[in-house]
């Protein structure tokens, strides 16, 4: 550990890393021993509420105003992300995620719709005869009942620390001529695959466990599968039968209505006050750790994305019907990335260390594409800014007589992450990346690459 942070704000907006490093090897490095970034905002030792108003508030204001968000939150391990997403179990430490489920429901407060609906692709909605699925209360019950065992098992820390007494009481203007519903759904991103966390495992191959089914059946079966886990963190299954975990991995389709990709076979929770959301998440979060301790001992390191979906039906819509130019349906995804940490940072575990590089070589792998994404496109916007300029240089000159410029492809299908967002990418809505950094952290070339990323994106 540090003696003193590597990292201190110049100002609001800019930082500098300095590597604590003296060794003579550092010349060799490609990282310069000192660098200075600029930002949009830097949060030094702010709390909670102001880093949500100036970070994602404007995102859930345009959310309810019909407008798409992605947020990323991005950090090698320990540097904070989860808490600023989810936040703390303290009085005024709620984090975003639990702030923007306040924030939505008490905009929306008095202007639920009743209709029965459900989602349909990435931006629509359809009526049906009866909503279909687990309900939201029946996630709210379960997560009551396991909440106490799931506490014992795998004790207070950070990753189950959601707190619903600790409400953000904010509420934002919206437009009164509609009805608002809302929908939630939870999945990670682990080895390049896509999994629900808010379903239930497919099978696991011990005798002792049954083979789950939906999340009804999960949670009826958590006492099980959380004993299970808690022995696998106590290293008593050593000696015990193999377990292996199967989850259905889901796939991504092309959007009836034109609009990007969605996951298929998606749990989507209609939830209909910020408790009913908050339990929804809660579960999502158990899942997780459930999940990951049973695959991995240590951590199952992958990219986590929650994502809330608004929709708008007019008022003067009539009952048994809805038409396009009554309804207007926008997103808000919160997508926490896992760090890109070097296979050795990243800790041992009895996986072997094959699936351990193999875990870390796909972390690696998404953000790379990721930044990829991000250099491409802003090659791209150089490019027509340039074409732009030329236009207004010589006056009178019709566009179709200059010659098109040469666009770099943007490789949004070469990772999971990338190709479901890739709507955002190309300009449909508005994106918001928080950094992370923990500056006492010995770990001084991975956060470094860290703010160049940040950096990129920036541009």
């Amino acid at each position: 550990m540090s003696q003193s942070p590597y990292l201190k704000a110049l100002s609001s907006t800019t930082v500098q890393m300095t590597d604590p490093s003296t060794s003579r090897i550092r010349t060799l490095s490609s990282i310069p021993p000192v660098s200075t970034y600029t930002f949009s905002h830097v949060f030094e030792g702010s709390d909670q509420s102001t880093f949500f108003v100036r970070s994602a508030l404007p995102l859930v204001q345009s959310l309810l105003e019909g407008e798409n968000g992605l947020l990323f939150a991005y950090g090698v391990t320990n540097s904070g992300k989860t808490y600023s997403i989810q936040g703390g179990r303290d009085q005024g430490e709620a984090g975003i995620l639990p702030r923007t489920l306040d924030v939505i429901f008490n905009s929306i407060e008095g202007s639920h719709s009743t209709r029965p609906l459900k989602p349909r692709g990435l931006g629509s909605i359809e009526l049906v005869e009866s909503e279909e699925g687990t309900s939201a209360e029946e996630f709210h019950t379960r997560e009551e009942r396991a909440s106490a065992m799931i506490d014992q098992v795998f004790g207070e820390g950070d990753v189950l620390s959601l707190s619903y007494d600790d409400a953000d009481g904010t509420a934002l203007p919206i437009d009164k001529n509609y009805e608002y519903a809302v929908w939630v759904s939870y999945v990670e991103v682990y080895n390049e695959k896509i999994f629900d966390l808010l379903s239930g495992v497919d099978s696991l191959n011990s005798n002792d466990l049954p083979r789950s089914q939906t999340i009804s059946g999960a949670m009826s079966s958590y006492a099980n599968l959380a004993a299970l886990a808690s022995s696998t963190n106590s290293g008593s299954t050593a000696t015990g039968p193999a377990v292996t975990l199967h989850r259905r991995a889901l796939g991504l389709k092309n959007s009836p209505d034109g609009l990007g990709k969605y996951v298929h076979g998606l749990r989507e929770v209609r939830v209909r006050n910020a408790q009913e959301a908050k339990a929804v998440l809660r579960i999502g979060i158990v899942n997780r750790r459930v999940f990951g301790t049973l695959s991995n001992a240590v951590s199952s390191r992958s990219h986590a994305i929650f994502t809330l979906k608004l929709a708008k039906i007019h008022r003067g819509a009539a009952p048994g019907e809805l038409s396009e130019e009554d309804v207007s349906v926008s997103r808000l995804s919160v997508v926490d990335l896992a760090g890109s940490e070097r296979a050795r940072n990243a800790g041992t575990s009895r996986i072997g260390e094959g699936d351990r590089l193999r875990e870390a070589g796909s972390i690696n792998k998404s953000l790379m594409v990721l930044g990829q994404c991000l250099e491409a496109m802003r090659t791209n916007q150089k490019r027509l800014a340039a074409v732009g300029s030329a236009l207004s240089a010589k006056e009178g000159l019709k566009p179709g007589l200059m010659e098109k410029p040469k666009l770099a492809i943007v490789p949004f299908r070469h990772s999971k992450i990338t190709e479901l967002f890739q709507d955002f990418f190309i300009g449909e809505g508005r994106a918001v990346m928080i950094i992370n950094i923990n500056p006492y952290d010995t770990g001084f070339d991975e956060n470094a690459h860290v703010m160049r990323f940040a950096a990129l994106a920036r541009e």
